[in-house]
Protein backbone atom coordinates (compact mmCIF):
# COMPACT_ATOMS: atom_id res chain seq x y z
CA UNK A 1 0.00 0.00 0.00
CA UNK A 2 1.45 3.75 -0.83
CA UNK A 3 1.09 5.23 2.61
CA UNK A 4 2.04 8.71 1.11
CA UNK A 5 -0.76 8.52 -0.90
CA UNK A 6 -3.44 7.49 1.46
CA UNK A 7 -2.40 10.40 3.99
CA UNK A 8 -2.81 12.20 1.36
CA UNK A 9 -6.57 11.06 0.49
CA UNK A 10 -7.35 11.68 4.24
CA UNK A 11 -6.31 15.56 3.81
CA UNK A 12 -8.28 15.97 0.61
CA UNK A 13 -11.28 14.60 2.10
CA UNK A 14 -10.88 16.65 5.23
CA UNK A 15 -11.39 19.32 2.82
CA UNK A 16 -14.00 18.18 1.21
CA UNK A 17 -17.41 19.63 1.74
CA UNK A 18 -19.33 16.47 0.20
CA UNK A 19 -17.91 14.26 3.23
CA UNK A 20 -18.94 16.17 5.69
CA UNK A 21 -22.80 17.17 4.06
CA UNK A 22 -24.90 14.54 5.69
CA UNK A 23 -28.58 14.65 6.12
CA UNK A 24 -30.13 17.15 8.88
CA UNK A 25 -30.97 14.02 11.88
CA UNK A 26 -27.74 12.58 10.83
CA UNK A 27 -25.77 15.54 11.50
CA UNK A 28 -27.36 16.47 14.70
CA UNK A 29 -26.71 12.50 15.61
CA UNK A 30 -23.14 12.48 15.05
CA UNK A 31 -22.90 16.22 16.51
CA UNK A 32 -24.27 15.10 20.14
CA UNK A 33 -22.34 11.52 19.63
CA UNK A 34 -18.45 13.00 18.93
CA UNK A 35 -16.41 15.05 21.54
CA UNK A 36 -16.57 18.85 20.85
CA UNK A 37 -13.65 19.34 19.41
CA UNK A 38 -14.27 17.54 16.22
CA UNK A 39 -15.52 19.98 14.28
CA UNK A 40 -13.12 22.96 14.97
CA UNK A 41 -10.62 20.17 14.24
CA UNK A 42 -11.97 19.38 11.04
CA UNK A 43 -10.99 22.95 10.18
CA UNK A 44 -7.89 23.72 11.33
CA UNK A 45 -6.30 20.34 11.63
CA UNK A 46 -4.44 18.22 9.65
CA UNK A 47 -4.46 14.17 9.23
CA UNK A 48 -1.19 12.73 10.02
CA UNK A 49 -0.10 8.88 10.91
CA UNK A 50 0.51 8.32 14.45
CA UNK A 51 1.57 5.23 16.32
CA UNK A 52 0.58 3.42 19.66
CA UNK A 53 3.09 3.19 22.39
CA UNK A 54 0.59 2.22 25.19
CA UNK A 55 -2.99 1.04 24.67
CA UNK A 56 -5.38 -0.32 27.62
CA UNK A 57 -5.51 -3.52 26.43
CA UNK A 58 -9.29 -3.54 25.90
CA UNK A 59 -8.50 -0.82 23.09
CA UNK A 60 -7.80 -4.49 21.37
CA UNK A 61 -11.05 -6.40 22.53
CA UNK A 62 -13.99 -5.92 20.13
CA UNK A 63 -16.58 -3.75 21.92
CA UNK A 64 -15.76 -1.81 25.16
CA UNK A 65 -15.28 2.01 26.23
CA UNK A 66 -13.37 4.31 24.70
CA UNK A 67 -10.32 4.44 26.28
CA UNK A 68 -6.70 6.40 27.05
CA UNK A 69 -3.07 5.01 24.67
CA UNK A 70 -0.46 7.09 24.45
CA UNK A 71 0.41 7.52 20.58
CA UNK A 72 3.34 8.69 19.17
CA UNK A 73 3.28 11.27 15.29
CA UNK A 74 5.07 13.95 13.73
CA UNK A 75 4.40 16.52 11.50
CA UNK A 76 7.61 15.76 9.92
CA UNK A 77 6.67 14.53 6.33
CA UNK A 78 9.05 12.05 5.76
CA UNK A 79 6.73 9.71 7.56
CA UNK A 80 3.77 10.16 5.56
CA UNK A 81 5.35 7.08 3.28
CA UNK A 82 6.88 5.56 6.04
CA UNK A 83 4.13 4.91 9.06
CA UNK A 84 6.03 1.61 10.18
CA UNK A 85 8.73 3.76 11.25
CA UNK A 86 6.24 5.50 13.67
CA UNK A 87 5.35 2.33 14.48
CA UNK A 88 9.19 1.26 15.33
CA UNK A 89 9.80 4.82 17.74
CA UNK A 90 6.39 3.90 19.75
CA UNK A 91 7.87 0.56 19.97
CA UNK A 92 11.47 2.11 21.29
CA UNK A 93 9.37 4.46 24.18
CA UNK A 94 7.42 1.33 25.06
CA UNK A 95 10.49 -0.39 25.65
CA UNK A 96 11.73 1.68 28.20
CA UNK A 97 8.48 1.33 30.84
CA UNK A 98 10.14 0.40 33.89
CA UNK A 99 13.55 1.38 33.77
CA UNK A 100 15.68 3.78 34.71
CA UNK A 101 17.54 5.01 31.88
CA UNK A 102 20.77 7.64 32.84
CA UNK A 103 19.73 9.51 30.26
CA UNK A 104 17.47 12.32 31.38
CA UNK A 105 15.84 12.53 27.82
CA UNK A 106 15.36 8.73 27.88
CA UNK A 107 14.07 8.99 31.89
CA UNK A 108 11.65 11.26 31.03
CA UNK A 109 10.22 8.56 28.16
CA UNK A 110 10.86 5.92 30.34
CA UNK A 111 8.48 7.98 33.73
CA UNK A 112 5.80 8.50 30.64
CA UNK A 113 5.45 4.96 30.02
CA UNK A 114 5.95 3.10 33.57
CA UNK A 115 3.25 5.99 34.89
CA UNK A 116 0.13 4.57 33.70
CA UNK A 117 -1.80 8.03 34.37
CA UNK A 118 0.68 10.11 32.74
CA UNK A 119 -1.22 12.67 30.56
CA UNK A 120 1.50 13.79 28.14
CA UNK A 121 0.78 16.35 26.22
CA UNK A 122 3.12 17.08 23.05
CA UNK A 123 6.05 15.92 24.67
CA UNK A 124 9.01 15.45 22.54
CA UNK A 125 10.60 12.48 21.85
CA UNK A 126 13.87 12.33 22.39
CA UNK A 127 16.18 12.62 18.49
CA UNK A 128 18.12 10.09 19.32
CA UNK A 129 14.88 7.65 19.89
CA UNK A 130 13.35 9.57 17.21
CA UNK A 131 15.58 8.70 14.06
CA UNK A 132 16.49 12.71 14.40
CA UNK A 133 13.32 13.72 13.48
CA UNK A 134 11.06 15.70 15.21
CA UNK A 135 8.49 13.69 17.45
CA UNK A 136 5.74 13.90 19.69
CA UNK A 137 3.99 11.71 22.36
CA UNK A 138 0.49 12.35 23.78
CA UNK A 139 -2.14 11.18 25.81
CA UNK A 140 -5.06 10.54 23.34
CA UNK A 141 -8.44 9.17 24.34
CA UNK A 142 -9.18 6.54 21.44
CA UNK A 143 -12.56 6.56 20.42
CA UNK A 144 -13.78 3.28 18.66
CA UNK A 145 -15.96 4.77 16.55
CA UNK A 146 -13.40 6.58 14.47
CA UNK A 147 -11.47 2.85 13.87
CA UNK A 148 -12.70 0.27 10.97
CA UNK A 149 -13.14 -2.55 13.19
CA UNK A 150 -13.86 -0.55 16.52
CA UNK A 151 -10.92 -2.01 17.86
CA UNK A 152 -6.77 -0.75 17.77
CA UNK A 153 -5.84 -3.99 15.45
CA UNK A 154 -2.81 -2.03 13.65
CA UNK A 155 -0.13 -0.17 14.89
CA UNK A 156 -0.79 3.36 12.92
CA UNK A 157 -3.80 5.06 11.75
CA UNK A 158 -4.48 8.59 10.95
CA UNK A 159 -4.77 11.28 13.21
CA UNK A 160 -6.62 14.58 13.51
CA UNK A 161 -4.16 17.44 15.00
CA UNK A 162 -3.84 21.03 14.81
CA UNK A 163 -0.26 21.98 14.54
CA UNK A 164 -0.89 25.77 16.45
CA UNK A 165 -2.96 23.97 19.72
CA UNK A 166 -1.44 20.13 19.26
CA UNK A 167 -3.21 19.74 22.76
CA UNK A 168 -6.70 19.27 20.25
CA UNK A 169 -6.02 15.97 18.66
CA UNK A 170 -8.27 12.60 17.75
CA UNK A 171 -7.87 9.38 15.34
CA UNK A 172 -9.15 11.06 12.28
CA UNK A 173 -13.17 10.38 12.49
CA UNK A 174 -13.65 7.25 10.19
CA UNK A 175 -15.69 9.25 7.48
CA UNK A 176 -12.20 11.01 6.32
CA UNK A 177 -10.13 7.91 6.11
CA UNK A 178 -9.88 6.63 2.55
CA UNK A 179 -12.11 3.61 1.18
CA UNK A 180 -8.86 1.34 1.00
CA UNK A 181 -7.52 2.07 3.90
CA UNK A 182 -10.89 0.98 5.71
CA UNK A 183 -10.51 -1.78 3.28
CA UNK A 184 -6.93 -3.13 4.29
CA UNK A 185 -7.59 -2.52 8.17
CA UNK A 186 -10.52 -4.46 8.10
CA UNK A 187 -8.56 -7.28 5.83
CA UNK A 188 -5.54 -6.86 8.23
CA UNK A 189 -8.20 -8.21 10.95
CA UNK A 190 -9.15 -11.11 9.48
Amino acid sequence: MDFATQIQICRQRLSDPSVNRTNPVASFLRLISEPTQIPSLVKTGTAVWAAIAQANDKLFQPRGADLPALVVYSFDPVFDAKPDALAQIARKCFALKNTRPSDSDRANIAALMTNEYSKPNHVPIPPALASQRACFISRSIIHRRHLPTGRLSQGFFPYLINRQSPKNRLILPLRFWSPELVAAWKMAER
